[in-house]
């Protein structure tokens, strides 16, 4: 069947399989930390906030910034990337983080892929032309 969505005894999703108003489950069924909005957020600001948040869109505002990027939650998933860029230099800093400190943007279009770990902090899955410190 196209677009085939079955919940039973696990879950499968084929094609373009999405779910529309509420969604009720009972028994031992526990989605926290698994559903997230997976919206985006543009973020301007000397502080990035990870809630509720998959994608942020950072635009500087042409000096040298220095943002902290809060904690999020176990497998969460984050893509922070620069859609606008007059100069300078932003420089994101995690409050947990494993394997590296910093993040810098100079241009449009630099991006980073992390995961959240809640041992390890956010953890990085991909790199495009941003420097890592």
């Amino acid at each position: 069947m196209a677009n085939e969505l079955i919940i039973k005894n696990g879950f499968i999703s084929k094609e373009n399989s999405q779910i529309e108003g509420g969604l009720t489950s009972t028994g031992d069924s526990n989605f926290s930390g698994l559903i997230k909005n997976t919206g985006f957020v543009n973020v301007s600001s000397a502080s990035a906030n990870t809630e509720n948040v998959s994608v942020m869109k950072v635009s500087g505002t042409g000096g040298v910034e220095n943002w902290q990027l809060a904690d999020g939650i176990d497998g969460q998933r984050l893509t922070l990337y620069c859609n606008t860029f007059p100069g300078g230099r932003i420089t994101i800093t995690p409050v947990s983080s494993s394997g590296w400190a910093a993040f810098e943007i100079t241009s449009a279009g630099d991006c980073i892929e992390l995961i959240y770990d809640s041992t390890a902090g956010w953890v990085i899955t991909g790199n495009r032309n941003g420097v890592i410190s």
